[in-house]
């Protein structure tokens, strides 16, 4: 499989996806709790109650499939890459130095192992072909 580079954008977007993964399971996870409204929406004239409550399910649904996604590129990544996925993102949130000391690996095999998994997210986003 030739890895092509990735570019900064789509990193940024998979890391921001990957950032967000905690928070998306964790209001999965809460339903029920209630979902913060915008007041403002609900009292334009241009936004009905039902609009408001549509748009809620519609990115609950959004936030269901990204999850699904998530969850299936990250069963496929070697044991590595899923510890620093994890590690970085969804559980310690730990900066790169800590991650290195950690694994016990060097910088370099650090960035290998993340351009490897971005390019696994990248591949099943669509963001390359």
């Amino acid at each position: 499989m030739g890895k092509e580079k990735l570019k900064k954008d789509t990193i940024k977007k998979i890391e921001n996806m990957l950032e967000k993964y905690p928070f998306w399971l964790l209001k999965i996870e809460t339903v029920g709790l209630g979902s913060p409204s915008n007041y403002k929406a609900i009292k334009s004239l241009e936004c009905t109650v039902e609009s408001v409550v549509e748009n809620t399910v519609e990115y609950d649904e959004y936030v269901r499939n990204q999850i699904k996604l998530i969850d299936g590129i990250y069963d496929r990544l070697s044991n590595d890459e899923k510890i620093l996925i994890r590690t970085r993102y969804f559980d310690d949130n730990e900066d790169i130095e800590d991650i290195i000391k950690i694994m016990n690996i060097c910088k370099t095999k650090y960035y290998e192992l993340r351009k490897s998994a971005f390019y696994k997210f990248a591949l099943a986003l669509g963001y390359i072909k």
